[in-house]
């Protein structure tokens, strides 16, 4: 039977290996850390664009603002019920004056309505990152004819697109607004109405 020969390693060998693994192993060390503390930076800046000025839930405050639109359109719908059958009443009681009246008052509530309908749209396209060009990214203003409603915001970026909503009292927010979605909204013509 053969024996086989193991190679002994020379004692400075040894030692250059076991330095080259040190190093090796504090730069992945390093490199770790550095990813841990941009990971961390980078969920505080989610935490924060998701929070508005006052802690609330963005995504709370688009439901209810969801909710408001919902309700206003069956408030629409019942009206538009109530108002088809104008006609035929006019005819039952063959008075126009009451007709005339009762459908001044009636154009008066529709009227008042649609002042609070989303009327008024201004959509700013930019490039939110200097990365990605085209001008993928957006803000949108909708507004009723007092200045509220709901600014939309989109990021687009190399991994997806990022949608964000903030409502609008008076053309301003309880939320923090970008610059983009400010001048979004200033691009919205001022038509508030009396009444």
């Amino acid at each position: 039977m053969s024996e086989i020969a193991v190679p002994v390693l020379i004692p400075e060998a040894f030692t250059v290996l076991s330095i080259g693994a040190l190093a090796v192993g504090l730069a992945a060390l390093a490199l770790g850390i550095a990813a841990l503390r941009r990971a961390g930076r980078m969920a505080a800046h989610y935490q924060a664009l998701m929070r508005g000025v006052d802690g609330a839930d963005l995504a709370v405050a688009l439901d209810t603002f969801v909710a408001r639109l919902d309700a206003a359109g069956r408030r629409i719908d019942r009206l538009e019920a109530d108002t088809a059958g104008l006609d035929g009443y006019a005819a039952r009681t063959g008075s126009a004056e009451t007709s005339i009246s009762g459908l001044g008052a009636r154009v008066g509530d529709i009227d008042g309505r649609l002042r609070r309908a989303v009327q008024h749209v201004h959509l700013l396209r930019y490039s939110a990152f200097e990365d990605v060009g085209g001008d993928q990214s957006f803000a949108l203003a909708m507004l009723d004819d007092h200045g509220d409603g709901v600014v939309l915001s989109g990021l687009h970026h190399r991994n997806g697109v990022r949608i964000y909503a903030k409502p609008l009292a008076d053309r301003r927010s309880t939320y923090a607004l970008t610059s983009e979605e400010e001048r979004a909204i200033a691009a919205v013509p001022p038509t508030v109405r009396a009444g």
